[in-house]
């Protein structure tokens, strides 16, 4: 029985391409860079937000990296809604998972401000019981490391069999793997199904399925 959900935020609870893009591509304008596009930036979304950034933005001097980033958290934090959303149905299998006692946490490789912010206006404050990304005060190492998966397994007392970790990439995947818990991939991600399929996950097509999938597991 699945006592504990850990989902990722990006491409798995909601939609952020857009806001991401137009964060970094503010940057790139500040400092007379040429503009990134949807299909380059997807390549780095799965990275923690410091790297995400020196990748997304290579072109500029590696000890600018502090102020780039801070630059960019600015402008990020004050947009990070403005276009993002939710996808279809997952309010819904949030909701009925909570109200059957399953304990919701997002485990992401997104900055922990950004990422619980984001989660708080989308969701509510108390959907999730914990949204932590890499470092912080957590110290949370980053994905694929399920260090944030054994974190959250002593904070629930779940066992691996009685929890599922849920996301869109090969990082989400393999960070479930390495905790030994249940796994599942959401196809409306920035992924895809046939990407999922190529690395063995078990894929969900919406997030109806993934309510069942995850009622399979019981």
């Amino acid at each position: 029985m699945i006592k504990t959900a850990i989902f990722d935020l990006d491409g798995t609870l909601a939609y952020t391409l857009p806001d991401l893009l137009t964060a970094i591509n503010a940057i790139k304008r500040n400092h007379g860079l040429a503009p990134i596009d949807e299909d380059e930036l997807l390549r780095f979304v799965n990275y923690d937000t410091v790297t995400f950034v020196k990748k997304s933005i290579p072109d500029v001097r590696e000890e600018d990296i502090p102020a780039i980033f801070d630059e960019y958290m600015g402008i990020y934090l004050a947009h990070m809604c403005d276009k993002t959303r939710p996808y279809d149905g997952i309010p819904d299998v949030l909701e009925q998972l909570k109200a059957r006692g399953v304990r919701l946490f997002v485990m992401t490789n997104k900055d922990t401000v950004a990422a619980k912010g984001m989660c708080d206006k989308l969701f509510g404050e108390t959907m999730f019981e914990g949204v932590y990304g890499p470092g912080g005060q957590w110290q949370m190492k980053a994905k694929p490391d399920p260090d944030g998966v054994y974190r959250i397994m002593k904070i629930t007392g779940s066992s691996a069999d009685e929890t599922v970790f849920i996301g869109d990439s090969d990082v989400d995947v393999n960070t479930g793997r390495n905790a030994g818990v249940h796994v599942l991939g959401c196809e409306w991600g920035y992924r895809g199904r046939a990407f999922l399929e190529d690395i063995g996950a078990v894929v969900c097509s919406d997030p109806g399925e993934l309510l069942k999938k995850i009622n399979d597991f019981q």
